[in-house]
């Protein structure tokens, strides 16, 4: 990240006028393919009973890449950490300490 700021930036920001450009129609696919490894890898934890069996794929992907580009912005110095809000945008970022476990290792605690 450190070394593809801008770019990372661009792509975040821009990604539905980037989305109607010929030159970046890779992205669509190449996103796609990221999401099928992310559900393909949880799906074989439930099954070897690594994650609980009803777990929802589809929410704990979409949380996991929220909470990296989370990660991608603080890093990038866009999200002012002490408060844990976005620069000027005033929209809470979840706190750590609240989420769920997901593992069945990691805690009996179990939702519902």
């Amino acid at each position: 990240m450190e070394q593809n700021r801008v770019a990372i930036m661009i792509l975040q920001n821009e990604r539905p006028y980037l989305a109607e450009r010929p030159e970046f129609a890779y992205i669509g696919p190449l996103e796609r393919d990221i999401e099928r490894v992310w559900h393909d890898t949880l799906r074989r934890g439930i099954e070897a009973g690594e994650f609980r069996a009803d777990l929802d794929v589809m929410l704990t992907y979409r949380f996991i890449r929220d909470v990296l580009f989370t990660a991608a912005l603080v890093q990038l110095g866009c999200v002012d950490r002490d408060r844990r809000r976005p620069a000027g945008r005033g929209v809470p970022v979840a706190h750590p300490a609240r989420a769920q476990p997901v593992s069945r290792g990691a805690s009996s605690a179990r939702i519902g």
